[in-house]
Parts: structure tokens; C-alpha cells; sequence
């Protein structure tokens, strides 16, 4: 059986680091510094394939992170 998932077309600005793992108010400053810091040339146009165990970012069908976790009960 195939896990449900999302996929989504975005632009990838990057990575930056932040002080704990959190929800949108960890995450929004975060964002906000990288829209501020990274010129919209260098804006990487991808996919996102998003499922409840992985996060798969793919550039013109190259991998550019890929997260996989999964949590077993």
C-alpha cells in the first residue's frame, strides 16, 4: 500500500539554523531572514513530495535533501 503524500512546486532558498525544533514561530524568522539574506536570482525553482514519513526536495530530478523519519509504536 502507497503512503498518502503532497507535492508541491516552491523555490529553495536554502538552509539556516535554528535554536530548537518548533512550529511557525520558530520557523517564520527563520524564513523571513533567508528572503532578506538570498538574492531572488539564486531562488532555486523545485518540488517538494511530502509524505508521513519523508520530506523529498528534488531539483530538475536531482535529490537536493532528502528527510526520512520513521516513527514506529
Amino acid at each position: 500500500m502507497e503512503e498518502q503524500k503532497k507535492n508541491m512546486s516552491c523555490k529553495y532558498l536554502g538552509c539556516i539554523y535554528v535554536e530548537k525544533a518548533g512550529g511557525m514561530d520558530i520557523l517564520r524568522p527563520a524564513i523571513e531572514k533567508l528572503v532578506k539574506t538570498v538574492p531572488e536570482n539564486r531562488w532555486l525553482p523545485v518540488e517538494i513530495h511530502i509524505s508521513p514519513t519523508s520530506i523529498i526536495v528534488y531539483s530538475d530530478d536531482v535529490y537536493l535533501l532528502n528527510i526520512c523519519s520513521l516513527f514506529f509504536q
